[in-house]
């Protein structure tokens, strides 16, 4: 896959500005904190203090009057916010509200950078799916092997791939046994047995034997490739969150101008029309979201949720609709023993007991879990000698008491040995048989595991109003099925590919729904890319999916979904109170200015009244517990 060359830098340059812009913020508030500090220090020196203080406030304030001025210039709504500050803050110089001048355009700053910290991950993830492909690639040629750059592949080269590669591109395997990982692309629980014949896709990992592999597609033709080309236009698609005070403000600078000149024209005094252009500095609007939202997530980082952006912290708010992805994310993504089949009246510990031997020299996931199951129950595990392991296929180890062998039916048929009855076929997960000598003993039936929580966060989220829960899965139909009806969902897809599981999503959404997407691989970018909300599991997540959500839990607690739905609904309540307050005190405030009851300097002081509030009322969601996540 080739590496976009544009990506990285535009990555470099968009950091490098967000730094270069709050250094010079952060340093002009800091110059006017100095600068009170200086003022309360030596009083008779209040001018000096005064140029500092100014000084402090054109650093912070003169980038939001390029950007309002831009808006005007263009006729441009998008930068109808810097219009608003850039009024509050000229009615704040006009006054020598120095602080309030500063302080404005730092917050409306703040809110810009959680914004664009949602388009910077967008782009890191993008970037970031090069990195799964291998970036050289052993091609076979009739005189021999080389390597080359996996970019320079095309359909029907011959490439080799060794156990512990990537596989650079989707092929078919021509010769040659193993087990592949096919869970970052496909999603399927277990890693995958292989055999000439069977299709793997780029990025996968190779686990044990050489594989030869003929090339069927590569570059942005592979299933990687094609999550990374859909998943740059679906972070360009996403529409904009329009925020409820945007809707409106375009009306409010003509407003409160047209407000101040008919008070001019009216009453002649100059005082009152500048009485009203001072207490209709929009700050208490201003703060009204930052406030809230900058409370919310720092609470929502105390409980191991990451939010990338203020917008989706309100979107989660209207959530109706949850679509989890099945494995690693609703289960744990590992193998575990789900019980012992025995035939012939062998007792399953001695079948356990034989599967540890025969497993003790593998670094199979099975053998994993086998080994596991046997420590767990007291099983004194023992070694055999010239250990043999068949990729794909199975093992066989020699002990004291004849040949062990453990692996797939088919193999052990192969190997001559007959099965008298099948009582393990109704399981839905791996099967791994176990035979001594000439004797088949068993079978060892194996299955990844719902998360304990899951289902506690699952009713949870239907006592918050979300009527639709669906699980969708790279896996089997019954391996789903199975799954989908322990954790009581709505409904469940199974075999999905990435484009498909996009597909799901959106005609989810085309059909009204509002949309949590919630997903750990590479398999599920695309889908966390295209909902409403896109929410990445941390611990166990790829970095890939972590970039290309809007929200990251840090850990792997899916009650954190619910705990983010109601501290969003909390956060919505919290914007909703500070927004009618502090317009109804602003309306207030603009008549008494308007009447001439209060003149320009008690204007500067009341003002500030409604910005108090909204701070206050914000830093009650500071002190937010959630009913759904254990004690903090």
């Amino acid at each position: 896959m080739k590496r976009s060359s544009a990506t990285i830098p535009a990555i470099q340059s968009l950091m490098e500005n967000l730094s270069i812009r709050l250094f010079v913020a952060f340093l002009g508030a800091g110059i006017l904190l100095v600068a009170r500090i200086y003022r309360a220090a030596v009083p008779e020196q209040a001018i000096v203090a005064s140029f500092f203080e100014l000084i402090a406030a054109l650093m912070v304030a003169i980038p939001v009057f390029f950007l309002g001025i831009k808006g005007l210039r263009l006729g441009n709504r998008q930068y109808v916010a810097e219009q608003l500050v850039s009024l509050a803050v000229l009615a704040a110089l006009a006054t020598g509200d120095f602080p309030t001048a500063t302080l404005v355009p730092l917050f409306l700053l703040l809110g810009h950078v959680f914004e664009e910290r949602s388009i910077l991950g967008a782009r890191r993830a993008i970037a970031g799916l090069s990195s799964l492909t291998s970036l050289k690639a052993t091609i076979i040629e009739q005189d021999g092997t080389r390597e080359i750059a996996a970019e320079d592949l095309t359909p029907d080269d011959v490439i080799s791939v060794k156990p512990g590669d990537a596989f650079p591109a989707d092929g078919r395997i021509q010769s040659g046994y193993s087990t592949v990982d096919q869970s970052p692309v496909t999603g399927e629980s277990a890693p995958q047995d292989i055999e000439p014949g069977d299709e793997v896709f780029a990025g996968s990992i190779n686990m044990s034997g050489v594989l030869t592999v003929i090339v069927t597609k590569v570059g942005n033709q592979t299933a990687l490739g094609r999550v990374r080309t859909l998943l740059e236009e679906a972070s360009l698609s996403k529409p904009p969150v329009i925020q409820m005070m945007q809707k409106y403000a375009a009306l409010y600078l003509p407003a409160v101008l047209t407000l101040a000149v008919g008070v001019f024209l009216l009453t002649r005094t100059l005082d009152r029309a500048i009485s009203v252009l001072v207490i209709s500095c929009p700050c208490a609007f201003v703060l009204a979201g930052p406030a809230a939202i900058v409370a919310a997530l720092a609470v929502a980082s105390r409980h191991g949720i990451l939010i990338k952006g203020a917008s989706f912290l309100e979107r989660m708010a209207e959530i109706d609709t949850v679509i989890l992805d099945k494995t690693g994310t609703a289960t744990l993504g590992q193998l575990a023993v789900d019980g012992i089949v025995g035939m012939n009246g062998v007792q399953n510990r001695e079948i356990l007991t034989y599967a540890a031997v025969a497993a003790s020299g593998s670094h199979h996931p099975v053998a994993t879990a086998i080994l596991h199951s046997a420590r767990a129950q007291g099983i004194d595990l023992q070694t055999g000698h010239n250990a043999k392991e068949f990729p794909g296929r199975g093992t066989e180890v020699e002990t004291d008491f004849g040949l062990v062998r453990m692996g797939r039916e088919e193999w052990l048929r192969d190997c001559g040995l007959e099965f008298d009855e099948n009582s393990a076929s109704d399981h839905v997960g791996p099967i791994t048989w176990i035979a001594k000598d000439n004797n088949v003993l068993g079978a060892v039936l194996l299955s990844d595991r719902a998360r304990p929580e899951v289902k506690e966060a699952i009713r949870d989220l239907r006592a918050l109003g979300v009527n639709h829960i669906s699980l969708v899965t790279g896996d089997r139909k019954r391996v789903a099925q199975n799954m989908a009806t322990s954790l009581e969902v709505d409904e469940v897809q199974w075999e999905l590919l990435p484009e498909e599981k996009l597909s799901t999503v959106r005609a989810v959404r085309q059909s009204g729904k509002t949309v949590m997407v919630v997903g750990d691989g590479v398999n599920d970018a695309l889908a966390l890319a295209a909902g409403d909300v896109g929410v990445a599991m941390g611990a166990a997540g790829v970095q890939v999916a972590i970039e290309s959500a809007d929200v990251a839990l840090m850990h792997n607690d899916l009650r954190a979904l619910p705990a983010a739905v109601q501290l969003s609904r909390e956060t919505r309540s919290t914007i909703n109170i500070n927004v009618l307050i502090g317009g109804g005190y602003s309306v207030l405030m603009l008549s008494f200015a308007a009447l001439g009851i209060i003149n320009p300097v008690s204007a500067a002081l009341l003002h500030n009244l409604g910005s108090f509030f909204v701070l206050v009322h914000s830093s009650r969601l500071l002190h937010h517990r959630s009913r759904h996540l254990p004690a903090q």
